[in-house]
């Protein structure tokens, strides 16, 4: 695969998160940057967390829980996502 249709498919992985976090989670990230690596799809985000979730990060508890609900229950919610679409990868 040429850099360019590396770089494709990274941009295409990348608008796909941004928007189905907007539509599901009520936020998209500010910044995603997305690279392959075999048949794993690593993205990178910044920004993801609304100003209620940071403000609840003052609280050791409440750290656990939006630590859970960020990764298990989005890695979830992301898994409707077609990845054969744009490239063999899977979630991890």
């Amino acid at each position: 695969m040429s850099q360019i249709e590396s770089h494709k498919k990274e941009q295409q992985f990348s608008n796909l998160i941004r928007s189905y976090s907007k539509q599901h989670v009520g936020k998209g990230p500010e910044k995603v940057q997305v690279s392959f690596k075999g048949n794993w799809a690593i993205a990178y985000m910044t920004g993801a967390l609304s100003k209620v979730e940071q403000f609840y990060l003052g609280d050791k508890q409440n750290e656990v829980m939006l630590h859970y609900n960020r990764t298990e229950k989005i890695k979830q919610l992301y898994s409707d996502i077609k990845l054969d679409e744009i490239g063999n990868a899977r979630w991890s």
